[in-house]
């Protein structure tokens, strides 16, 4: 059974970063998915589309729906990315009825399972799509904490250091956006909606027998605030 994850355009295309780099994110990107499934059908989806067939990397990850009753059209879209994408690996191309995707969906999953045997993905580090969860519990037992220090905690499972801090201003910009944390002069915080999320994640740690985790998590925040506040040693087993 294939994961399918919705991107959203702020992973790429994150407006209030200073450190917009997309050649970057791009890359992080094609690192953290077997295959992007997109369908060119307005023109934001155009530009993801022209955006996506340029870089390499991505190209070869890219399944393309087109509608087939456009399969013959000389149109930019088939002239440009489309040529792009079919020359990458034809099999990763497919003409469908979009109005019978139900009917359609076993070529999708084959397009899926072939490109996956080949994937490229890097499952021994931290991901784009997954460091937001990863920046929660990191916030929940360091926080007030500022951006600096999460890069660098951060640098730690993303080797890279541009990719690294890149990947850390988006999560934290559409972290921010989705008001799950706060910045205060003192740092980042999370937000009691932010809060919430994080709970709702050690509950499923636990669902998948976990606890321990999750325990581990409260009695190190317990020692930090000590360390913080207390000015007592930290003890960590």
């Amino acid at each position: 059974m294939h994961q399918y994850t919705k991107i959203s355009p702020d992973i790429i295309h994150p407006r209030a970063s200073p450190w917009n780099s997309n050649n970057v994110l791009e890359g992080l990107l094609a690192e953290s998915v077997d295959a992007i499934v997109l369908i060119p059908e307005s023109p934001g989806s155009f530009a993801e589309l022209g955006a996506f067939a340029n870089d390499e990397k991505l190209r070869a990850k890219i399944i393309c729906i087109i509608d087939k009753k456009f399969k013959k059209d000389k149109s930019f879209i088939n002239q440009g990315p489309v040529k792009l994408i079919k020359k990458a690996n034809k099999d990763n191309l497919l003409y469908l009825d979009l109005n019978d995707l139900d009917g359609e969906i076993e070529k999708l999953s084959a397009s899926l399972s072939k490109i996956k045997k080949t994937s490229t993905k890097k499952g021994d580090t931290i991901n784009l799509l997954q460091l937001e969860n990863f920046l929660l519990p990191t916030i929940f037992l360091l926080e007030p904490i500022d951006r600096s220090l999460l890069q660098e905690v951060v640098s730690f499972a993303i080797a890279d250091v541009n990719a690294s801090i890149q990947s850390t201003i988006t999560a934290l910009t559409i972290l921010s956006k989705k008001r799950k944390i706060s910045l205060t002069p003192e740092g980042y915080k999370l937000t009691p909606l932010g809060m919430d999320d994080f709970v709702n994640l050690r509950k499923a740690k636990r669902r998948v027998k976990n606890f321990q985790e999750t325990r581990i998590l409260d009695d190190l925040r317990l020692e930090i605030m000590n360390f913080k506040y207390r000015n007592k040693r930290l003890k960590l087993n």
